[in-house]
């Protein structure tokens, strides 16, 4: 080669920098006096590939004496890419320089194939660091992504002027089951294609898998991002139909301040508050906070001490008489739980919701249960008829195909009838849980135990629960009655359901009765089971033990509760 010499130069050039085109002026520098290249045009055109979801097309332009540069290339060579693409190399001579010839053309070859070798080198190595970087469907990026991110602007110190958010899409399982895995996928790349499409630069959207997603967002644009997550329209493919889809989500939002020690912690802080918005107040849209702080640390503090409190019997059982309003006679009661906690007890608003959420609840439903079945069994060897006592269970245990025989199985370890027992859980809005739901009462029946609905009238689909589950009990949710006076539409709703669950032989009792107005009102209503502090707050074994005794109420003593 005439160049050898230069060309040397060239190959520790490009061994000693990993940009290719970083160095083209350099280049064209170094190989002006041999071939005189006034310009140097490159395109890429990369196709729609895996590694490239959305495809690529670009011009580089790079000139040592543009002024001088030929109106049409002297030489051009493509060149197929790793990305499945095409990359060509136009070289422009310089006007009043001789034509190159043969062996200067075999030589610029060669250039050519040594620098698309080493640019697609360069360029193999983006991808692997993008795709480690990136998430595959949507083309955002992912976790490592995100949080590479959230460094550089901690490492600028700018993490003050953005707000952090996590959210989660609601009711995305939906989309799953009308319109399948894959199309379900295409909907979140497309609602993935709007979050793209808003933010700007210096602003980072992430995928962090499967329908979780986070997202930096500069302060001032926090309104406008917030209007967003509330709704984005879409569509989604069923056959040949186009069905419009509005996808909206909940959001924990982290408002970035000074006192962040750590870029991580606004994604952890998000992602907290993004779980109380789901799990706990039902908002579309919940902000970290010094409360909310206190509050999960008060959360972690119950679930910790949790194990040991229930091993030394801190969970005390508290019976709720059920009254029949004809003869004023005790009838059951429902089984409630206090936390006797270092001298306090615990209102079950500070635990229960908590140990529902992680799960613990099954044990303490079953911890109750036996305390119920110790105390009726020792009524029953004092020779004292006991009254059936309703035990709550969270709906979580309808995933346990054992459920039915582990009640049955603690029953009978003690000796219990099932007349002196009644399971009783809330109403559920989701079609799965009431397929559970529905076969775990018909297990309950043929064992001969009543199944209770908690809260009925306070779900979407009561009435189709109605049709659908044949419990024995409904349990008329206090907010029927809990007004100063009742109205008409109030008469006219509540005497449907009583009439309609008669019909279907069903038992019927309202909660939440505080006074004799109310009882009236429902006597009228020909319910005359109730429950409520008019008769009796929750009672410890103790005093609860008298009521099972006497049976009777003397109503000369029964007061309207004033709170």
């Amino acid at each position: 080669m005439v160049c050898n010499d230069v060309f040397a130069s060239y190959v520790k050039l490009l061994s000693e920098n990993e940009n290719s085109f970083s160095l083209m002026n350099r280049i064209l520098e170094l190989f002006w006096d041999i071939y005189h290249i006034a310009r140097v045009e490159i395109d890429f055109s990369l196709s729609d590939a895996t590694i490239t979801p959305n495809g690529k097309d670009t011009k580089q332009v790079f000139s040592v004496k543009e002024q001088i540069a030929k109106e049409q290339p002297d030489v051009v060579r493509r060149f197929t890419t790793i990305e499945q693409g095409v990359v060509t190399f136009s070289l422009y001579g310089a006007y009043g320089n001789a034509e190159w010839n043969e062996q200067q053309h075999k030589e610029l070859d060669v250039i050519l194939e040594v620098l698309f070798m080493h640019s697609g080198r360069f360029r193999l190595m983006n991808i692997v660091k993008q795709s480690v970087m990136t998430d595959a469907m949507t083309s955002l990026p992912n976790s490592h992504g995100y949080l590479s991110f959230l460094k550089e602007v901690h490492h600028n110190q700018q993490l003050a002027d953005y707000d952090s958010y996590y959210f989660n899409l609601k009711r995305f399982g939906l989309m799953n089951k009308k319109f399948g895995k894959r199309e379900a996928d295409s909907i979140i790349s497309r609602y993935a294609s709007a979050l793209r499409e808003f933010i700007e630069d210096g602003e980072c959207v992430a995928r962090l898998g499967g329908d979780n997603f986070a997202a930096l967002i500069k302060k001032e644009r926090s309104k406008e991002f917030i209007a967003l997550l509330s709704g984005v329209n879409t569509y989604g493919m069923l056959g040949d139909e186009k069905i419009p889809v509005v996808i909206s989500a909940t959001a924990g939002v982290c408002a970035i301040d000074d006192s962040v020690t750590h870029y991580e912690q606004v994604l952890s802080e998000a992602s907290v508050a993004m779980n109380v918005a789901k799990n706990v107040t039902k908002e579309p849209l919940v902000y970290v906070t010094k409360e909310l702080n206190e509050r999960i640390l008060n959360e972690k503090k119950v679930i910790a001490g949790f194990s040991e409190a229930l091993e030394r019997k801190e969970f005390k059982v508290y019976y709720q008489p059920k009254v029949e309003t004809d003869g004023y006679s005790l009838v059951g009661a429902e089984a409630l739980v206090r936390w006797q906690q270092d001298g306090r007890i615990v209102s079950p608003a500070e635990f229960v919701p908590v140990i529902e959420r992680d799960g613990l609840i099954c044990r303490l439903d079953f911890y109750v249960l036996e305390q119920v079945c110790q105390d009726i069994k020792g009524w029953m060897e004092e020779g004292v008829e006991p009254v059936r006592v309703s035990v709550n269970f969270s709906r979580r245990h309808l995933s346990n195909p054992n459920f039915a025989e582990n009640i049955m199985d603690t029953m009978k370890r003690y000796g219990v009838d099932s007349r002196h027992i009644e399971v009783e859980l809330t109403e559920t809005t989701d079609e799965e849980e009431q397929g559970l739901l529905a076969a775990f009462v018909h297990k309950m029946q043929q064992y001969q135990v009543p199944v209770a609905i908690d809260d009925f009238g306070t779900g979407y689909s009561s009435l189709n629960l109605l049709r659908s589950v044949p419990v024995e009990v409904l349990k008329i949710d206090k907010s029927f009655v809990d007004g100063r006076s009742t109205t008409e539409n109030d008469s006219v709703v509540l005497s449907n359901i009583i009439r309609m669950a008669k019909q279907l032989n069903m038992d019927v009792i309202t909660e939440g009765v505080e006074r004799w107005e109310q009882v009236e009102f429902l006597h009228d209503m020909e319910c005359n089971v109730v429950q409520g502090f008019l008769f009796d707050k929750p009672l410890p074994k103790d005093i609860f033990d008298k009521r099972v005794r006497a049976k009777k109420y003397d109503i000369t003593e029964v007061v309207d509760y004033e709170g």
